[in-house]
């Protein structure tokens, strides 16, 4: 699994180990929609609410490196490590479609 880990700089296990708290996977497991504020679970999702001024400030760039298609609207996604262990799986309904993917 390399490719575009490489390109941009990662190797797989450090790219693992960086993201591991919000590793994202599908499971059948017992979900609980969370429709609460995110980011008190993980400052790192603060990001999302920087402005464009604020993100080239601290030097972020975002990349879209694709589509996500969502022909029912449900994602639903957790890590295994710990989803059930009161940290339940992320779960959102939208409307069906394309969306584009950022990075």
């Amino acid at each position: 699994m390399g490719g575009w880990l490489e390109r941009f700089g990662f190797r797989l296990g450090r790219v693992l180990r960086a993201f591991r708290p919000s590793s994202v996977v599908a499971a059948a497991s017992p979900v609980k929609s969370i429709e609460s504020d995110p980011v008190p679970e993980s400052s790192n999702l603060g990001v999302f609410a920087l402005s464009d001024a604020e993100m080239a400030e601290r030097k972020i760039s975002a990349v879209t490196i694709g589509e996500l298609e969502l022909p029912t609207g449900e994602i639903v996604a957790c890590d295994p490590l710990i989803t059930g262990l009161s940290r339940p799986a992320f779960s959102r309904k939208v409307k069906p479609g394309r969306y584009p993917v950022l990075l």
